[in-house]
């Protein structure tokens, strides 16, 4: 196991535990994420990934172990604190607005936000619609922006789904499945579109995704867990040869 980032970790899990009676679904599991980075955490049905992702934003407790963010032990907080800090997750099904345009369900996160929303309406700053505007921009989403969210392709949806996590401004963002039910076109589309991203924006992200090609595309450093323990943490090229990583998926 390689443990050595190319920078402080924006986030880390020391001795992580989560219990459910005799059953540990993470088990002393260790985790640096180095800032700026796209960080992969993959593993079989039933490692833990769901469980270790409810742990990082609050969602879930750990039984054992401690969380950091910046440097700062953020142990037992919750999900609402976590969001607050900047932690966001962009889940596997979408959820943005269908019947609003995609300028609207992007200009309703980023008044969101700001705590700016009251009741039946939202306000029309300059400041949010340069925002606004800037993610679109950033998405390449710009010819969209009047057309009806819930009436785009699923890939799109997801852009804009993503788009309205950008506006939440987190430092830590997690993806869930990001390319899941998209086409071979939509999943090459995403997977540059998140490298430019994360170049542009420097957010640190958090990953997990079944298909590897997209996986090895995209991550910075992966980490395989397995049984709710670490079982190869390192590069792509570290990760891919790894022969336990080969026996669990490629047989």
């Amino acid at each position: 196991m390689v443990s050595s980032l190319p920078s402080a970790p924006t986030l880390e899990l020391r001795d992580a535990t989560v219990a459910y009676e005799d059953f540990l679904a993470i088990n002393d599991l260790s985790l640096k994420v180095a800032e700026g980075t796209i960080h992969a955490i993959i593993g079989p049905n039933g490692a833990g990934k769901s469980t270790l992702f409810g742990v990082i934003t609050g969602e879930k407790r750990l039984t054992r172990g401690s969380i950091l963010l910046r440097g700062t032990e953020v142990t037992g907080r919750g999900s609402v604190w976590m969001a607050r800090a900047g932690v966001v997750k962009m889940f596997q099904s979408t959820s943005i607005f269908e019947r609003a345009t995609v300028r609207d369900a992007l200009r309703v996160a980023v008044v969101a936000r700001q705590g700016g929303i009251r009741h039946a309406g939202i306000r029309r700053t300059a400041r949010v619609e340069r925002e606004v505007e800037s993610v679109l921009v950033l998405l390449g989403l710009e010819d969209k922006a009047d057309a009806v969210a819930g009436e785009l392709s699923l890939g799109d949806q997801r852009v804009v789904e993503l788009g309205m996590c950008l506006a939440a401004k987190p430092s830590v963002l997690l993806l869930d499945e990001p390319t899941a039910g998209m086409s071979h076109s939509e999943t090459d589309r995403t997977v540059t579109l998140l490298k430019r991203m994360n170049r542009d924006t420097g957010v640190t992200v958090v990953l997990s995704e079944h298909d590897m090609e997209v996986i090895f595309g995209l991550a910075d450093r992966i980490t395989v867990i397995a049984e709710g323990s670490i079982l190869c943490d390192g590069t792509a090229d570290q990760v891919r040869n790894n022969s336990e990583v080969k026996r669990m998926y490629f047989g």
